[in-house]
Order: C-alpha cells, then sequence, then structure tokens
C-alpha cells in the first residue's frame, strides 16, 4: 500500500517466520520479522488479522523538522505503518498474491486520537473487513500502552 510492492519477499513480505503462541499477540500467530518493513508482523492463523509493532525513537529522522522542541510521530506515517501492515495480510491470504502488487488506493475516517512520541511502541492492528474481486478493505487501529491512538478504514487493489 502507499506503493508496497511485495515481490521478492520470501512469504508475503518477509523472511523468516516462526509460528508460535505469543503472549503478547494473545494467541496463535504466524511471527514474520527481518522484513524490508520497517517493523515485525504476526498474522493470525485466518489470515485475516495482522498486528505489528514499531518502536519509535528519537532517532527517527522525521522528528528533525517535526517537531524540533516537541518530536511527535507525523500522522501519515501511522498511516503508512496502518498501510504497510494490511499490505501484509491482503499478500497473505493466497499464493498468487504473495506476487503481486498491493496498492494503496483510500483512506477514510481516520481519527486521530492521542500523539505518538520517542520512546513509544505502536502497536499497529488491521484486519480484512472486506473483498469485492482484487479490491480489499481493512480496518486499522494503532496503539500506545493499549490506549488507542489513531483508526482508520483503508481499501487497496491488488495488481
Amino acid at each position: 500500500m502507499g506503493g508496497s510492492n511485495l515481490r521478492g519477499f520470501e512469504y508475503a513480505g518477509v523472511g523468516a517466520k516462526d509460528k508460535r503462541t505469543d503472549d503478547a499477540l494473545g494467541g496463535n500467530w504466524i511471527v514474520y520479522g527481518g522484513s524490508e518493513l520497517s517493523f515485525p508482523i504476526g498474522l493470525d492463523e485466518a489470515g485475516i488479522k495482522g498486528i505489528g509493532y514499531k518502536n519509535v525513537t528519537i532517532n527517527e529522522p522525521f522528528f528533525q523538522g517535526h517537531f524540533p522542541s516537541n518530536p511527535i510521530m507525523p500522522g501519515v506515517l501511522q498511516i503508512e505503518a496502518m498501510a504497510q501492515t494490511a499490505a501484509f495480510v491482503i499478500a497473505s491470504q493466497n499464493e498468487t498474491l504473495k506476487q503481486a502488487n498491493v496498492l494503496f488506493m483510500g483512506v477514510d475516517k481516520v481519527k486521530f486520537r492521542r500523539q505518538v512520541v520517542p520512546g513509544d511502541m505502536l502497536k499497529i492492528c488491521v484486519e480484512k473487513v472486506n473483498q469485492h474481486r482484487n479490491v480489499y478493505v481493512c480496518a486499522a487501529k494503532t496503539y500506545v500502552d493499549e490506549k488507542l491512538v489513531c483508526e482508520a478504514i483503508l481499501t487497496a487493489m491488488v495488481r
């Protein structure tokens, strides 16, 4: 999404996968890490929900200008993190989609509830809620310390 191209990834977006029970994810998930994505992602066994974690550090280049005296993670980057997680969930639906391009089409009903600052761990939760042919709709929410930070409805097309 947002131009994400999943071609060349080993399995729907990343290298090593490890099926395990993970207390942080709350059940059996397939966990992926060490990818071209900027954070690890876990998929539920049904492949319709994904959770990613992004550690936000002061070393992020966007903090130099947003804002130097009050560093806040830009909302557009929070949406991009949701879009990358959604692209991963969509591409993992079947073997054909693993080699496809997931193209971001739209974002609706965006609400920002809190600021994300250095030291926060952003939890990105995405669920596929609808599909019509090659168009997918995902509900996405981000959390810090289990408090809702942002929510949005994302639409993507697979080509």
